[in-house]
């Protein structure tokens, strides 16, 4: 039997959300064995178009690292502050916020 790719997709994310084969299987009346196939199918799919390029990957571990030293100048100096700690709480929640 032929089934949609559209039927496909939304049994597989069906799954995906936590329904079982065997429930999903009796449901559209539709072989269990079908359904694992498309699951394999659709998430090695869904992986590869997860996939980036390795200049991607830099730029991201760039942006990673300036947060990270951010952070870390945003932490000492929080820490260094003369101000009552509810303040620096304070403090911490507005810069979380930007």
């Amino acid at each position: 039997m032929n089934y949609t790719l559209e039927l496909k997709k939304r049994i597989t994310k069906k799954y995906q959300k936590g329904e079982s084969v065997s429930n999903l299987s009796k449901y559209y009346n539709i072989p269990r064995t079908s359904i694992y196939n498309w699951i394999n199918k659709l998430s090695k799919k869904s992986f590869h178009e997860l996939s980036i390029s390795k200049r991607q990957l830099y730029e991201y571990q760039r942006k990673i690292e300036k947060l990270n030293r951010e952070n870390q100048i945003q932490h000492y100096i929080i820490s260094n502050l003369n101000i009552p700690k509810r303040n620096k709480i304070d403090l911490v929640y507005l810069l979380e916020e930007k």
